[in-house]
């Protein structure tokens, strides 16, 4: 299979060639022949639906003057193609081995068929209500030509009597409609009264098995949901190395770190995947690191100008999507030009600013193993007198200080910790911790601001009990009795989570359980 799947990627490499050769610019004719030899090489110029349409296209614009001296860039040609079709009209042709058709009125009395269902039979519906016309009484419908109203109902009739002249016919009705009653249509009561009584009955008797045959379609045992997945994995393939961001995790969705780390699942990258939030955050994340690195080795000249240079390197890889350049570059340079200032605001108080440093933390747990808690902090600064504040820059919403008091965002509190620990090489850890601080980097209006977090019981506390947390919370899944249940915490869960939750079936179990509230 995989000898197959490689060959079959050759030949598709192969068959795009005359579209991969091409300059990246060139004029809309070159690209519409390419394009044509493209299709030829793929064996998709046969008799498949609207692919003469296509071909007809390309074939016309391959030949046009105009689009022989029209360029294009090899990013706008899918966009220039998609316009172009839009304005080309295909029919698809009528299934002629089709068993079942829905037709209207006029349609279907001009067919014959073995069987013919006329459905709708509701009055108001077939025939439909006769509405007089506010603007135009009778008397001036007639001396405009206009036929009156009622004539609709007169076509109603004569379409029903030429559909009941088919060999078999099928008549039906809702019994209800948005919840109310219906009137049988008048065609339906006067066949009651003609046929009378006895004979109509034998007719609704004969509708009344097929209606009981479609009835027990629906009549089978409700499936019974799935449960919420809870793996117990024996303790020797539980994980004794998680980050801090994991930590997070392992609270909000304890199976998204099963998934990970005793699994050993990753999520695969999407095909030409849209950069989105993560990717945005990455490359902020680089530059500004990137800049505090070199303005700590010593003054930078054109500080706004040094940002801008590094945002251009670390925006390089994203930059032919529109959105980059159209929303995050714009919200870069307002962050940069925020952060140049904010920054050398802070470097008049603190001696030292550490940029993207990893650390480390171990303990012993109630089982007898080394568990290692890792991190990489966007950023610590220190003052002279042994102070230190510790910082996370946020491109979305930072977390709340309730949230963060509660020990429910423990990033920063457990970087802390690591600090205390001597966890940061380079770093003395005889430190006290002054604050706890996010940066928020909109890009929007404030570009950027430093908040730091409004402790309740004092940094020091925070980062002791926080830590304690820690160590309950790795000792309670050392219990092998205790699995990593899915979504925990429903409310909370997103960034990462989201890759495994179609593996956990959340979708399944958290409908009509209520377990997913």
């Amino acid at each position: 299979a995989l000898a197959a799947g490689r060959a079959l990627l050759s030949k598709t490499i192969a068959a795009l060639e005359p579209l991969a050769t091409l300059d990246r610019q060139a004029p809309i004719a070159a690209f519409a022949a390419a394009h044509r030899e493209v299709l030829r090489r793929l064996g998709l110029d046969g008799a498949a639906i609207g692919a003469e349409a296509v071909l007809t296209l390309l074939d016309d614009l391959a030949a046009s003057p105009p689009a022989m001296a029209f360029p294009l860039t090899r990013d706008d040609y899918p966009s220039a193609l998609d316009a172009l079709m839009q304005t080309q009209t295909t029919r698809l042709p009528a299934n002629p081995g089709a068993r079942i058709r829905i037709l209207g009125l006029v349609e279907a009395r001009l067919l014959h068929v073995d069987c013919v269902v006329m459905a709708g039979l509701v009055e108001g519906s077939w025939p439909g209500q006769t509405r007089l016309d506010p603007w135009l009484n009778r008397a001036m419908r007639a001396s405009f030509g206009i036929d009156p109203p009622e004539r609709r109902v007169g076509l109603a009739a004569h379409d029903f009597c030429q559909l009941m002249g088919q060999r078999q016919v099928v008549l039906t009705r809702a019994t209800k409609a948005g919840g109310v009653p219906t009137v049988p249509s008048r065609w339906m009561q006067r066949l009651a009264v003609v046929l009378g009584e006895e004979a109509w009955a034998g007719l609704r008797a004969r509708g009344d098995k097929v209606l009981a045959l479609a009835q027990a379609l629906d009549a089978v045992e409700r499936p019974r949901p799935i449960a919420r997945p809870n793996p117990a994995p024996p303790l020797a393939l539980r994980p004794t190395r998680l980050s801090v961001t994991e930590i997070e995790t392992l609270q909000r969705d304890p199976y998204a770190v099963y998934a990970r780390h005793v699994l050993k699942l990753r999520a695969l990258e999407a095909l030409d995947q849209v950069p989105g939030a993560v990717e945005r955050g990455i490359v902020i994340h680089g530059a500004l690191d990137a800049y505090t690195r070199e303005a700590s080795a010593g003054p930078v000249a054109d500080p706004v100008g040094r940002l801008v240079a590094l945002g251009r390197e670390a925006f390089a890889p994203y930059w032919d999507d529109p959105s980059v350049r159209a929303v995050w570059w714009p919200r870069y340079l307002r962050i940069a030009a925020w952060f140049a200032g904010a920054d050398a605001d802070r470097r008049k108080l603190f001696a030292a600013a550490h940029a993207e440093r990893s650390g480390h933390l171990e303990f012993e747990t109630p089982a007898g193993r080394a568990f290692r808690l890792t991190t990489k902090a966007d950023r610590i600064d220190v003052t002279e007198d042994g102070r230190a504040e510790i910082i996370d820059y946020k491109t979305g919403s930072p977390p709340s200080d309730k949230q963060v008091n509660s020990g429910l965002a423990p990033q920063l509190a457990l970087e802390a910790a690591v600090l205390k620990a001597g966890g940061f090489a380079e770093i003395h850890p005889d430190l006290s911790i002054e604050a706890l601080v996010y940066a928020k980097l909109g890009g929007r209006d404030p570009a950027g601001e430093f908040r730091a977090v409004k402790v309740e019981t004092g940094v020091e506390t925070l980062v002791e009990d926080t830590l304690a947390g820690l160590k309950r919370l790795i000792a309670a899944y050392e219990d092998e009795r205790r699995g990593y249940l899915s979504w925990a915490m429903p409310q909370y869960v997103g960034g990462r989570s989201g890759d495994y939750a179609h593996l956990a079936r959340v979708k399944e179990w958290s409908t009509g359980t209520g377990e997913g509230e």
